[in-house]
């Protein structure tokens, strides 16, 4: 089986909730790095980075935002 080369994290927000819309897009970064974490593929004992590819923000108009989707890929690189 190929390994994936992207993973995706999306998130609903309530629109009408501002902590939910300001944690959104964190929640979408973290759902994509843990979809990264569950293939088993990473070394254990050190980190492996990854670039955020895309953002993409669902918005209704008034009252803004209902969704953010982002798409993590390896960079190879580190802080």
């Amino acid at each position: 089986m190929a390994r994936p080369v992207a993973f995706e994290g999306k998130v609903r927000v309530d629109p009408d909730d501002d902590r939910s819309v300001l944690e959104g897009l964190a929640r979408a970064i973290a759902d994509a790095a843990m979809s990264a974490a569950k293939i088993g593929e990473l070394a254990a004992d050190e980190e492996t980075y990854f670039d955020v590819s895309s953002i993409q923000i669902g918005v209704r108009a008034n009252p803004g935002p209902t969704s953010y989707k982002v798409v993590i890929t390896p960079s190879g690189g580190g802080p």
